[in-house]
């Protein structure tokens, strides 16, 4: 059995959170209060953040979740951005 990781500090973003509780947590993330953010499609475009090292993508054959490949590559550039960067 595994140990918790409890210095990993992590918060969660969805579509039912409103638009000023999304940036807060995003900005959350740019200052560096979180280490982890974990979304259900809510990252695939228009998002900048150079803070993101690492896009995974969980379940990307299921039905409906990819709209095509630019929407892949899309994702994808969100770690892109990072220097250290992983996908």
């Amino acid at each position: 059995m595994m140990e918790p990781v409890s210095s990993i500090r992590a918060t969660y973003l969805h579509s039912g959170l409103k638009t000023d509780e999304r940036s807060s947590r995003l900005r959350q993330l740019q200052n560096g209060d979180v280490d982890v953010i974990v979304g259900v499609n809510c990252l695939r475009e228009g998002i900048d953040l150079p803070q993101v090292s690492l896009v995974a993508i969980l379940n990307a054959d299921s039905a409906g979740f990819l709209r095509s490949e630019t929407a892949l590559l899309q994702i994808v550039g969100r770690a892109a951005r990072n220097r250290f960067g992983r996908a």
